[in-house]
């Protein structure tokens, strides 16, 4: 069955594996490729700049653009111009938050080393551990030489969920201006979302226990 992307779960996609936010250095860009049951549902080109990130949809037929700078987390297309900025209450860790000290992630999360493999020439161990969200259990190939993961596998009541990291770059030159929005874009600002309140429970009366 073809699965159909919405920016929606563009935004929900890029949150799934989920991420404070970081006040050290650092610098990262990688492609990115999100599969469920075998079946390819997401492509993105990610760069990380300490706090800063902006992941852009390589899948065809949808072209969408996430940003998260110093003044909030904005979703937006580059083909209609029109984007939204998401309200503090909206915005969820994601992958990218916890990649630049992802070994600390593990460590918070129980995972156990259970062995050892080579995914495309880089030499990784493998750590397993539960999905803090209750995904599912979640084994993750971490390059050795720079603790960054390469592929994540999710084993959940939906199935099996792949992620798989590409032409990855650690510590490179990032422009900021790459964070920001480009100047014709047009951005809504989405209210956020307060709680409905809920009407009191009556109590009711205590049922009379009848013996014999």
């Amino acid at each position: 069955m073809k699965k159909i992307l919405t920016a929606g779960t563009f935004l929900l996609i890029l949150d799934a594996m989920v991420f404070p936010r970081n006040l050290w250095s650092f610098s990262a860009s990688y492609d990115q490729k999100i599969s469920s049951n075998n079946q390819t549902i997401a492509t993105f080109f990610i760069q990380i700049k300490d706090a800063k990130m902006r992941a852009e949809s390589k899948t065809p037929g949808f072209d969408q653009v996430v940003v998260r700078n110093d003044s909030g987390y904005y979703n937006y297309s580059p083909v209609t111009k029109q984007g939204i900025k998401l309200p503090p209450q909206m915005q969820r860790r994601n992958l990218a938050d916890d990649i630049p000290q992802y070994m600390e992630f593990l460590k918070r999360n129980n995972a156990t080393q259970i062995g050892s493999a080579t995914v495309d020439d880089f030499e990784t161990d493998i750590y397993q551990f539960e999905d803090p969200q209750g995904l599912g259990t979640t084994s993750v190939w971490l390059w050795r030489e720079k603790n960054f993961p390469l592929k994540i596998e999710v084993k959940g009541q939906g199935g099996l969920t792949v992620v798989e990291l590409f032409n990855v770059q650690v510590d490179v030159p990032l422009d900021d201006a790459i964070f920001e929005l480009p100047p014709d874009v047009k951005i809504s600002e989405l209210a956020p979302t307060v709680p409905t309140p809920q009407a009191p429970v009556k109590p009711t009366a205590p049922t009379e226990v009848k013996t014999p």
